[in-house]
């Protein structure tokens, strides 16, 4: 439930850009505070549409859902010049997505957890080349090290350091 009232909360605050940071970020505290405490008793992993519209956060024909409006007056912030006259967002376990304007067939993703798994970016690498290197400042491994660095150079091309490469 988190990662999802978090992903709401970081798009709502997209649209405070020009307030004070500060107050943005007391802001954001308030509202996912709100929110956990509001979708607490709404949130069934298990069926995931059910609640889907007590948990949808909208503001329409200008008027903004008070729960924005709430998290505004405690961080004393004004918000009614900041967002567009219409928009919708659905905060769903496993999902959250909005809608701006009147384009019913324009709902876009902000998180989905599906599509999280598949993102590369972060992933660990699968190989990693890591450069082995003796450990001189031990006094009992000195001459052992010395000793096998001395035969590895030898063994090496040119010398070099061997490399290895470490398979995750």
């Amino acid at each position: 439930m988190f990662t999802e009232i978090n992903s709401a909360s970081d798009f709502i605050c997209r649209y405070l850009y020009k307030l004070e940071k500060d107050k943005i970020v007391v802001f954001k505290n308030q509202l996912i505070q709100l929110l956990s405490q509001k979708y607490n008793s709404h949130w069934d992993l298990s069926n995931p549409i059910k609640g889907g519209a007590f948990r949808s956060i909208t503001i329409m024909d200008g008027r903004i859902d008070s729960i924005i409006l709430l998290a505004a007056q405690k961080a004393g912030l004004d918000v009614s010049s900041c967002f567009p006259s219409d928009l919708i967002i659905w905060c769903d376990p496993y999902n959250v997505s909005y809608r701006v304007g009147g384009d019913y067939n324009r709902i876009c993703n902000i998180y989905d957890e599906n599509s999280n798994k598949n993102m590369k970016k972060f992933e660990v690498p699968k190989k990693t080349i890591i450069e082995i290197k003796p450990d001189l400042s031990s006094n009992k491994n000195k001459n052992q090290s010395k000793q096998q660095l001395k035969n590895d150079s030898e063994n090496s091309n040119n010398g070099q350091m061997q490399k290895a490469i470490l398979v995750n």
